[in-house]
């Protein structure tokens, strides 16, 4: 229990902290409309669980209601004022609380789960005395959406649930997965990868997130990102130029397998509302010599929408609503060219790097392969060269008219051209009159093979992009939560590592309020780690600052705090215990890294035999101890991730991390261990 008011995670539009408290000890008899009454179930359940942990006792019953009356869940009667000023929208709702008992009311059973929520996470910092209160609450974005990336390491079921029980809490509604070769195929059965859903599992995991009133919105890739079909031989003959990134567009057998797939996806989610078609990256576009004819007569984006177009009738005439990503459409615009695409699709921006509302860079065009055009003011080369990232760098003063026509329209927010909008599509694909949703990146951005996120930067995209959503008119943001860049590479971050970024866009896109960190490190702690010393996230800037600076005291003492942390949630301790592993294994390449540098510089004195005595032993007995720890940690990490990845994909995740170190250092060790250092005779 705390002696304050109780840290919510999202904080409510509107609360008014009140005297006295609700005492849950002598048991809370409370009534539930009968017209919520079975879709409340499990989240009745759940908060009387909380209720009994408190010390307390609830009970709950159905009670008939007029059919035009708001929903309500109290220990009395609603009040007949008490609907005036109810929040408008289907998850918005109002909660009160006083010594005499609780009230909550809402327009959906959408909302009076969300106001569940709170009353758990009051119950779960407060205890059995519910301090009085007055809420009313509705979130500021419509989507929140968390990106469920089945390619990488993958979990088992049980914790993708378990994710989206806890995702539901912080009122995220909506989780993108990206099924890839996890999804059980009967039409295609050698797509199937190892460790992936039966469909059994799906079927569980589907009703998991309808119970907690999450929307799942499949993602089925198109196009491009077509490693886990057309690396199967049988595909073969479907690749781009040879390549097994990219279907070939004009090939007549490539939309039949997709749309197989598109077909079995379609049949299992009837209850969803959107369908993902990814749809990125194709950079061999307009590269066959099918294909390149094709561009030479109609262009790049009618290539491209031309197949990802019958996608996206397909999806439409299931009743739902495409969505793709949108980096292929700005890579290939042409006057006009939005045309193409047809109406009711959604888009979806994605920008990753940018860490503010404001950047001197923005996207427009691109050219051959991976690149997109980043433009920016020639004028940082004297400023700051270091404000920039030279990777398909373009220089704004010297581009066509289109390009400028563009900054000054959507990019230009009276700092031209120095400065403009991170996200200025958002406002060029609003003003074009379509539906845009915004994708930031909670983890999967900062490197291939790193094992957890550089925090700030991802909790900086994160809030940028709320505030940037609310601002042009966004439907809302997805965080995305990339397990390996592509199917053919090695997995990165493993999901748990990803909590905080996650939790982040769940406040942020809820809340009116600017983001801010502090604040967000107060409310994380408070709501979902249950701990109130500031050191636990004191100690991820140190393991962010630690990475960056080469700081091993810093990543040391990260490292000590949150292994002493005592978190009193299941998901508190696993979280920890992920974070104690990372900040550990920062540690332990830092000085591996130092080690090889010395040892191999040094490498040549000793094969010259010219090395002293006590170099060469100082050199041997660092290589074996750090040796010792690295197997010390993969045994440790053995245990911590089996709680949230299968075995085999634990063993790659372990490997990834540790065993190109293990080699240098052995080889360096082996080395040296040869060697005849000065004064000793050769053999």
């Amino acid at each position: 229990m705390v002696d304050h008011h109780p840290v919510l995670l999202p904080q409510p539009q509107e609360v008014a902290w009140g005297d006295g408290a609700l005492d849950l000890r002598g048991g809370l008899r409370v009534q539930v409309d009968e017209r919520a009454w079975p879709a409340l179930q499990p989240a009745l359940g759940a908060l009387a669980e909380d209720v009994a942990a408190a010390g307390g006792r609830l009970t709950t019953s159905p009670r008939a209601a007029a059919a035009e009356a708001p929903l309500a869940i109290g220990t009395g009667a609603p009040h007949p004022e008490a609907a005036t000023g109810l929040p408008e929208g289907a998850e918005g709702y109002s909660l009160t609380v006083d010594p005499s008992g609780v009230q909550l009311m809402a327009r959906t059973p959408h909302g009076l789960f969300n106001g569940l929520q709170t009353l758990r996470q009051m119950v779960a910092q407060a205890g059995a005395a519910l301090p009085a209160v007055a809420i009313r609450d509705w979130p500021a974005l419509a989507m929140r959406g968390i990106h469920l990336d089945l390619k990488g390491a993958m979990a088992p079921v049980a914790y993708w649930q378990d994710a989206i029980r806890l995702l539901s809490h912080y009122k995220v509604n909506a989780v993108v997965i990206e099924y890839e070769d996890k999804f059980p195929y009967a039409s295609h059965p050698e797509v199937v990868g190892p460790g992936a859903l039966s469909r059994e599992d799906l079927e569980a995991l589907l009703a998991t997130a309808r119970e907690h009133f999450v929307e799942v919105i499949p993602l089925l890739q198109m196009l491009g990102h077509a490693e886990y079909i057309l690396r199967h031989p049988q595909h073969a003959h479907l690749r781009e130029s040879g390549s097994m990134t990219q279907f070939c567009p004009q090939h007549e057998g490539s939309w039949p397998v997709l749309a197989d797939l598109l077909d079995e996806v379609i049949a299992a989610h009837p209850d969803a509302r959107n369908l993902h078609l990814g749809a990125d990256e194709a950079w061999l576009l307009g590269d066959c010599p099918r294909c390149r004819a094709f561009v030479e007569r109609e262009g790049k984006l009618a290539l491209y929408l031309g197949f990802v177009n019958r996608a996206i009738e397909r999806v439409q005439a299931a009743g739902m609503r495409p969505i793709i990503w949108d980096d292929m459409i700005q890579r290939n615009l042409q006057a006009g060219g939005l045309d193409l695409l047809p109406e009711g699709v959604m888009l979806c921006n994605w920008a990753y790097s940018q860490r503010d509302v404001r950047s001197p860079i923005f996207y427009y065009g691109g050219q051959e392969g991976h690149n997109r055009f980043r433009w920016a003011s020639r004028q940082w080369m004297d400023r700051d060269p270091g404000m920039l990232d030279p990777f398909a760098l373009q220089w704004v003063e010297e581009a066509p008219d289109d390009v400028v026509a563009f900054a000054r329209e959507y990019w230009d927010r009276g700092e031209y051209p120095l400065f403009g909008s991170s996200f200025p599509w958002v406002k060029y694909f609003r003003e074009h009159g379509r539906e845009v949703v915004g994708a930031s990146a909670a983890k999967g951005a900062n490197g291939f093979h790193i094992f957890s996120p550089l925090y700030d930067h991802r909790m900086d995209n994160c809030a940028a992009w709320a505030q940037v959503a609310r601002e042009d008119g966004a439907e809302g943001v997805i965080a995305t939560a990339w397990s390996r860049y592509d199917g053919l590479r090695v997995a990165c971050e493993p999901f748990e590592l990803g909590w905080q970024p996650y939790l982040a866009t769940a406040a942020w896109c809820w809340e009116a309020r600017d983001p801010q960190r502090a604040a967000l490190d107060e409310q994380f702690r408070a709501a979902y780690l249950g701990i109130e010393d500031p050191q636990v996230t004191t100690a991820v800037e140190w393991l962010d600052r630690g990475r960056r600076t080469g700081g091993v005291l810093l990543l040391r003492r990260a490292w000590e705090v949150f292994e002493g942390a005592e978190s009193p949630t299941p998901h508190g301790r696993r979280y920890l215990a992920h974070l104690a592993l990372a900040a550990r294994l920062e540690g332990l390449r830092l000085a591996a890294d130092r080690l090889l540098d010395d040892g191999w510089a040094q490498y040549p004195r000793a094969q010259a035999g010219t090395m002293s005595v006590e170099h060469r032993q100082r050199l041997i007995d660092s290589a074996r101890q750090l040796l010792a720890e690295f197997t010390a940690w993969q045994e440790d990490a053995a245990g911590v991730l089996a709680a949230t990845l299968h075995p085999e994909d634990s063993e790659e995740v372990i490997a990834i991390q540790t065993a190109g170190y293990a080699r240098r250092l052995s080889d360096l060790l082996a080395e040296l261990e040869r060697s005849t250092p000065l004064g000793e005779d050769n053999p």
